[in-house]
């Protein structure tokens, strides 16, 4: 299994907001991607993980080819300022 992680730290008077979308939107637009077979999204103290799970290293370079321009276009168009995200990759 491989590990697509995106971190956020996001601004206060943000967080409710990123919550909601994160929970309501773009976690759910991810996985119907079908690029992943779950998700974890975890946050405490406006820092947040979102962890996208996958059963081989091809499906997240599929994910990262195809879909991340759109998923990321959407994200800055709720989130233009006040989130600053880091990705990183690893094998569970």
């Amino acid at each position: 299994m491989f590990c697509y992680e995106v971190r956020a730290v996001v601004d206060e008077d943000l967080r409710s907001e990123f919550e909601a979308y994160m929970l309501g939107k773009h976690i759910a637009d991810v996985l119907e991607t079908g690029c992943f077979v779950r998700a974890r999204f975890e946050g405490q103290g406006g820092a947040y993980s979102t962890a996208y799970i996958a059963c081989e290293m091809a499906d997240i370079d599929r994910y990262l080819e195809n879909f991340t321009e759109a998923m990321r276009d959407d994200f800055t168009v709720h989130f233009p300022t006040g989130a600053a995200i880091s990705r990183s990759i690893s094998e569970d």
